[in-house]
């Protein structure tokens, strides 16, 4: 989408999930590909230069396909010089033939683009709301004009009237964009891009819940668009006070929201969320960004996400759920950077810092779906997108569950066994009941884990040495109380390496050569059996039945340590083609 300010880029942030996959983006003209290969669980940016920037008017042959060989979802980031805003892409499937228009009110430009990413014709039908020049012509209100957008083409078109609530259909699905290139509240921050990929009619809901994102004196807006006659609209506010309203196809109300608000339709609806610039306690100004409000038919239970390291990021989740530390973050329990926390009719919005991390995230919660939001602030500038629902971004309906599989780390002094507490829960045992061979080493809670701790010197653990390595074997049980019956038992081996073979390399160009494994050892020559003169320049010569006199040196306060070299051997060089002659073999 055309940004005010130059120079732009899109960056396209492409996520893999549990399958590692190859991903083609194209664009037709001016003639653009590019493949990459994404390992399983990866993210990869992939930048689009200004060069394919939309321009109004025309159709062009800038449309950007992103394919790939297994699921991927994809964020694009469209910025430029102190203006961002961030579209969660929706995949081909679930494209539509109607969408209606949303932009920000009357102001710079408000535009659209639609864009037909097929190897084939399409036609399109746009019925105008606000006023619309195209083709030599000025359409007003309710005036319909046509036109065939060719394959892989796209047209941007614009206004500085708002356009929003015209109605867009075509012939075969199509991509849908909205926004303005330079929206400006009046609320601080500054002019500022605001640009999100619409949902198509066909995938609009009835029931929606909103609350506000971020603490700040000034509220943002929520925008509510019917598509259907005689659509009737009730808006439950915090407090019990519920108001209606009676929309028709592209009409729209505006609500102000300074908290949580419930929405009820009697047709399909679609709802905006246009956040509003501001200041807070970071101290600075920051511009408006567009999201889409998702239906409250929640259907996910993980979501992954990208986030920009140059902004103060924020995750909000809304759930039915009661509780924070059921979700995980990153493989870890949420808790402890917990900005705010909503209430409405059996909904909680949790407001979560993140901070200047950006890259790949992953949010979970066992049994409880929920839906989410990512954005990010900094100074007169920032970005926000919703991932959606069932099909929506989201990834696999089933992903791998990352609390199913326990995990076992060994230390230098102990090892750690986690195992999930819903295991514990599906053998109807409680956290005292997990424990070692010695029955009070015990395991204890971390978030959705029993953690046990296994030290090599207690709790029944016994000490085995096998094929030159030590072993600490231990057992993790689940007793029933009161009960001989395990109804878990896990076997624990902490292997640790007993015998190592290290290599030193020595070249006549150094004093001595020093190799790091889990001591260090030190690598000399002298001239005479009393290792008092050691060998410090070379070349060094010596006669063919001359001697030369080698001292290895261990570096440990352990006195037990012996130095066994098994093989030694002499070569002109490194090179391993180079003859060589053994001076030790097998010791």
């Amino acid at each position: 989408m055309e940004t005010l300010e130059s120079p732009a880029h899109l960056a396209l942030q492409l996520s893999s999930y549990d399958k590692p996959c190859t991903v083609h983006i194209t664009v037709p003209n001016p003639p653009y590909s590019e493949t990459v290969l994404l390992a399983k669980n990866s993210t990869l940016e992939v930048n689009i230069t200004s060069m394919y920037m939309l321009r109004e008017g025309t159709q062009s042959s800038k449309l950007v396909t992103v394919s790939s060989d297994a699921d991927i979802s994809v964020i694009a980031f469209n910025s430029a010089p102190m203006t961002a805003d961030a579209i969660a892409c929706l995949s081909r499937q679930e494209l539509g033939t109607e969408y209606y228009i949303f932009t920000s009110g009357d102001g710079h430009r408000n535009q659209f683009a639609v864009g037909n990413g097929e190897d084939f014709e399409t036609q399109v039908s746009v019925t105008v709301v606000g006023s619309l020049f195209f083709n030599g012509t000025s359409y007003t209100n309710m005036q319909t004009f046509s036109f065939i957008l060719g394959p892989k083409k796209v047209i941007l078109l614009g206004s500085i009237m708002d356009l929003t609530g015209t109605r867009v259909t075509s012939s075969t699905p199509v991509a849908v964009f909205s926004g303005n290139k330079c929206y400006w509240s009046g609320l601080g921050g500054g002019c500022d891009l605001v640009v999100e990929q619409l949902f198509p009619v066909q995938s609009w809901g009835q029931t929606f819940v909103a609350f506000p994102l971020m603490s700040k004196k000034e509220k943002d807006n929520i925008y509510i668009l019917a598509a259907r006659s005689n659509t009737t609209v009730d808006i439950l506010h915090h407090g019990g006070t519920i108001a209606q309203y009676r929309l028709e196809p592209g009409s729209n109300v505006r609500l102000d929201l300074g908290e949580g608000i419930l929405v009820n339709s009697s047709e399909p609806i679609m709802v905006t969320y246009l956040f509003e610039g501001s200041q807070t306690a970071l101290e600075f100004h920051f511009d408006p960004f567009l999201a889409i409000v998702p239906p409250n038919n929640f259907s996910r239970r993980y979501y992954k996400f990208v986030t920009q390291d140059v902004y103060y990021n924020y995750l909000f989740i809304v759930s039915q759920s009661s509780s924070l530390s059921e979700f995980l973050l990153d493989h870890r329990p949420l808790n402890g950077n917990v900005v705010t926390v909503q209430h409405l009719e059996g909904f909680t919005g949790w407001e979560v810092e993140l901070g200047k991390t950006g890259g790949q995230h992953e949010i979970y919660h066992r049994s409880e779906t929920f839906m989410v939001y990512v954005y990010g602030v900094e100074s007169f500038i920032s970005y926000g997108y919703s991932p959606g629902q069932a099909g929506f971004l989201s990834g696999p309906e089933e992903p791998e569950d990352p609390e199913e599989e326990p995990e076992f780390t060994c230390l230098s002094h102990h090892g750690e066994y986690r195992l999930p507490l819903s295991l514990v829960s599906d053998a109807e045992l409680s956290i005292q009941d997990i424990h070692l061979n010695s029955p009070e080493c015990q395991a204890r809670q971390e978030g959705q884990w029993a953690v046990i701790t296994v030290p090599f010197d207690k709790c029944g653990t016994q000490v085995l040495v096998e094929y030159g390595r030590t072993v600490y074997v231990n057992t993790v049980y689940g007793s029933v109380p009161n009960a001989t019956v395990h109804r878990i038992e896990i076997p624990l081996r902490c292997e640790m390496v007993d015998n190592e073979t290290l290599s030193l390399q020595f070249h006549p160009t150094v004093n001595n050569k020093v190799a790091v494994g889990h001591h260090n050892l030190s690598f000399g020559l002298y001239r005479s059996e009393d290792f008092t003169d050691p060998i410090t320049a070379f070349p060094y010569e010596i006669d063919l039945h001359g001697m030369v006199y080698v001292e290895f040196e261990v570096e440990s306060n352990d006195e037990n340590l012996q130095i066994y070299t098994e093989n030694c051997k002499s070569s002109p060089s490194l090179s391993p083609e180079e003859e060589s002659y053994s001076l030790l073999k097998h010791g």
